[in-house]
């Protein structure tokens, strides 16, 4: 579908549209961005564990943001945008450009106000919130949590209002500009762990939050504005489609509050009172297991959304099967061999990123037994990226909702159990478990409303290329442990033929996404 003439498809503005429009240009700039934001995202890491290592500074840092977090995700990151993207598509499909600036408008209005509140609640209410979830810390850890959650709550407005304008450039065909802005948020929590905390401690952190989201939002400013007259201080009931955006968004909303809630209740609660240091083991632990799952997972399936949602204007077409389809190959493809690369070299990769300064051995032993288990999970995640979308596409956020709340649920009781014989790693593997049932669940739901939706088949090849890759790398692993050696230099190594064999694999057997990635780098054929 032709999209509407804006001021950036030519002329002085032409430089700010990238990706064309298409799937391999939008998910390439996603990916790389991806990739540099997520770097990014390890080195401040990196800083703030070389800092503070798995202290309880570090735990009540952890504990503060995950509020300001859930007030993001709820209004914008997830519950916004799932239903925003397709409707924005269908009135840029009538060319009435007062429509989609009204639309846009009246959007972004209710984002302010509601995350506005919200954050204001948040801030008046911390001392008495706080003691709520963080039972297992001591009295100390609390008044450092109540103190910096002041601080970070401010950023959850700015990135629900720069969630706005991504969902609305990434619609019109706009990827560059938008994926800058993780990196500056990134950069300046970087700059908050190496500079600000030299002088503030954990507090220059908390600072280096709000700096990041602020620069979240103003870089996009100008693409915004380049797309034309875009916000107005209006609020126009009357438009169908703003009905239709609070009534898709509020299922959505109930969903992530649940599903974020249940994970504040496993990762902080039941965490905190697992002793000192085991908050933010988690922590890195997630972190670590983002990285492949931002990259390959959240990228792809962010980059085929707008796709999905134009081949579902008439319903669930085969164009959309095929899509789907596509898109859940490329993110198992990579996803499956990295879940077994985490789990194989679990200690190997937190010694490496993590073990310096105040991040010790004893850091590290709690930190990859949490992510042997978050590994367990990793495909899964990526999985419900997809298929979440394929249903929003469908306008039905009501199913993905459902599916979530019931399956995190299941997630609390079972780390609750598994907790008491594996400590952090059945908190960890009871999230995994949860997202592996709602993934099988979401996927058979969509294969019976996109009947021509198949993607089974190109399971078998993958499964056999990871075993023969984990079977390769864990066997060189045991037989030539290289005692003594840095962990960095045993991850190279054992990483190395990991790869390598499961690269080799995919190709012989004729792995399609193997083939594309190949002809996609011309010069390691040379």
């Amino acid at each position: 579908m032709p999209e509407p003439h804006s001021p950036t498809s030519s002329g002085r503005f032409s430089w700010l549209r990238s990706g064309g429009g298409t799937v391999a240009g939008g998910a390439t700039i996603l990916m790389v961005s991806f990739v540099l934001s997520r770097a990014l995202g390890l080195g401040r890491e990196i800083a703030i564990s070389a800092r503070f290592g798995t202290s309880s500074e570090l735990d009540a840092y952890i504990a503060a943001f995950r509020l300001p977090d859930l007030a993001f995700l709820l209004f914008a990151g997830g519950a916004l945008s799932s239903a925003y993207i397709p409707l924005y598509r269908e009135v840029l499909a009538r060319d009435d450009p007062a429509t989609a600036r009204a639309f846009t408008s009246s959007t972004l209005n209710i984002v302010i106000v509601a995350v506005g509140f919200f954050v204001s609640a948040i801030i008046l209410l911390a001392p008495w919130i706080v003691p709520l979830f963080t039972h297992g810390f001591a009295s100390e850890t609390r008044t450092l949590t109540v103190a910096l959650l002041g601080i970070v709550a401010f950023s959850p407005l700015l990135l629900a209002i720069s969630e706005v304008f991504t969902a609305t450039l990434h619609t019109r065909g706009h990827f560059l500009v938008p994926a800058l802005a993780p990196l500056l948020y990134n950069a300046a929590i970087l700059f908050g762990a190496v500079a600000l905390a030299l002088r503030w401690g954990i507090y220059g952190v908390a600072a280096g939050v709000v700096i990041g989201a602020g620069l979240h939002l103003l870089v996009q400013i100008p693409a915004f504005r380049a797309l034309g007259p875009g916000y107005g201080l209006t609020l126009d009931p009357p438009l169908p489609e703003l009905k239709q955006l609070i009534q898709r968004t509020a299922p959505r909303m109930a969903g992530l509050v649940t599903i974020h809630l249940s994970l504040l209740f496993i990762m902080v609660t039941l965490a905190s009172g697992q002793g000192e240091g085991v908050v933010a083991a988690l922590h890195y632990a997630w972190t670590i297991m983002m990285l492949p799952l931002g990259v390959f997972g959240m990228s792809v399936a962010r980059a085929w959304f707008p796709h999905f949602a134009t081949a579902a204007v008439d319903g669930p077409t085969p164009l959309l099967a095929r899509q789907l389809a596509a898109a859940m190959r490329a993110v198992l493809f990579f996803l499956l061999p990295s879940a077994a690369g985490l789990m194989l070299f679990a200690p190997l990769v937190v010694a490496t990123l993590f073990e310096r300064g105040a991040f010790d051995a004893a850091s590290t032993d709690l930190t990859a037994w949490a992510l042997l288990f978050f590994g367990v999970g990793l495909a899964g995640h990526g999985a419900v990226e997809v298929l979440n979308r394929g249903f929003f596409a469908l306008k039905d956020t009501r199913t993905p909702v459902l599916i979530g709340i019931v399956s995190m649920g299941l997630g609390i009781a079972l780390a609750y159990v598994l907790m008491r014989p594996l400590a952090q790693g059945g908190l960890a593997l009871g999230i995994s478990l949860a997202v592996l049932l709602e993934a099988v669940w979401l996927w058979l739901l969509l294969a019976r409303r996109v009947p021509e939706f198949r993607f089974l088949t190109g399971l078998p090849p993958l499964a056999l290329c990871t075993l023969l890759a984990a079977a390769a790398g864990g066997g060189l692993q045991w037989f030539v442990p290289l005692a003594g050696t840095p962990a960095s230099v045993r991850l190279v190594f054992y990483g190395a033929v990991f790869s390598g064999v499961y690269a080799l694999s995919a190709l012989l057997l004729g792995v399609p996404e193997a083939r594309t990635v190949w002809r996609r780098l011309p010069l390691l054929r040379r």
